[in-house]
């Protein structure tokens, strides 16, 4: 059997070409759907924020927050003392394994755990409090609008 060479004179779209062509008209009509999607939901959201004296978005982010546990909070504190407890061992005394695992936890514990809330950075009580006072002046100036 004698393959036969590719006319390379022709100007039919190689099975090659048809692929590419498809993935490339796949990829714009998913981007405009997206984006078609994207402005609809941005359309919805601000027609529910306005609608709402509280606002979808001053709810959401309420929740956001109070989702949190209480013994959350803490944690800041009490893992800093993990390095002063390992410290107070006597490591010094022990094996050479263990005083090399204790060392690292001493290392690795000098910084502290937190609880990070997305956008909002580490939560505190201080900054929870920020946020509520933020959030609760930002509804009432709406609602001063609103009513004007």
């Amino acid at each position: 059997m004698h393959k036969k060479k590719p006319d390379t004179c022709s100007n039919k779209p190689t099975s090659q070409d048809i692929r590419v062509e498809g993935e490339e008209r796949y990829k714009l009509q998913k981007k405009e759907l997206r984006n078609l999607i994207s402005k609809e939901k941005k359309k919805q959201l601000c027609e529910k924020f306005n609608d709402d004296i509280w606002g979808s978005g001053y709810k959401i982010v309420l929740r956001e927050i109070t989702s949190f546990p209480p013994y959350y909070f803490p944690l800041e504190k009490k893992s800093q003392t993990v390095s002063d407890a390992a410290y107070n061992m006597d490591w010094y005394n022990a094996n050479a394994c263990m005083a090399k695992d204790i060392k690292f936890i001493i290392m690795r514990s000098q910084v502290p755990l937190s609880y990070r809330a997305g956008p909002f950075g580490t939560m505190s009580f201080v900054f929870f409090g920020t946020i509520l006072r933020g959030a609760y002046t930002y509804m009432t100036m709406q609602t001063d609008l609103k009513e004007k």
